[in-house]
């Protein structure tokens, strides 16, 4: 959260800098839209990312990470020439990874509040094994199949991303020695940054193509660090 203590250098108490720059850590949810959902749920993610600020000015980066499970078994719908399924996932989830870089601009809406609008760019990507398999009869004359090779595959896509972060200061301090990322006194805080978010997203390799949105929200912890002039 940008909040610059103003206070006069006469008192006694520096100025902070215009810069402060941070992390966050935490967890939330990404859920589907449209024909993204023909081949995997909504899924928990955990979050982790870094935070800059320029006076009001913002930069985001951030990695989510989840395992959602599939909605279908054979997402490039391989067939053999009878029409059976010729690939099969080998798990019950795939690995999905996204990460964000977006710019804002900060609004205070009090001491302790702030609203930060964003907009940038999402890259996204599922990943998963499969299975090639090949049908034949058992004794029984049932169709049965056998594994005969197992492999990684991945759908990804660059897209456009909005979110908006809502910082709710929990605690500030300054320190009485040098902060050793600014070689001076710093003003730290942790918050409490709420952030509901939009992602676009195409995946052309799957068959058929699939494109919609992912909608979500993460909560996260924030810890920042402004620098004092002295």
């Amino acid at each position: 959260m940008v909040m610059a203590v103003a206070m006069r250098a006469a008192d006694g108490i520096a100025l902070t800098t215009p810069w402060t720059y941070g992390f966050t850590a935490g967890a939330g949810a990404l859920f589907p839209t449209s024909s993204l959902t023909h081949n995997f749920k909504g899924t928990a993610v955990f979050t982790a990312g870094l935070t800059g600020n320029y006076r009001q000015w913002r930069l985001n980066a951030a990695l989510h990470f989840g395992q959602p499970s599939f909605k279908r078994p054979n997402i490039y719908q391989v067939t053999d020439a009878a029409g059976r399924d010729a690939q099969l996932r080998s798990a019950a989830n795939a690995s999905q990874l996204g990460v964000a870089l977006q710019l804002g601009y900060t609004v205070p809406c009090g001491s302790r509040v702030s609203v930060t609008p964003l907009a940038g760019g999402y890259w996204s990507r599922y990943g998963w094994r499969v299975n090639d398999i090949e049908w034949s009869k058992n004794d029984e004359g049932n169709d049965v199949f056998q594994v005969t090779d197992t492999h990684s595959t991945s759908l990804s896509n660059v897209s456009w991303m909005v979110a908006v972060d809502v910082d709710i200061l929990l605690h500030r301090h300054v320190t009485q020695e040098p902060f050793f990322l600014s070689g001076s006194r710093a003003q730290l805080s942790s918050s409490l940054r709420i952030t509901p978010l939009v992602a676009g997203a195409r995946y052309s390799k799957s068959v058929p193509s699939v494109k919609g949105c992912f909608v979500g929200v993460t909560v996260a912890y924030l810890g920042l660090v402004k620098g004092l002039n002295y």
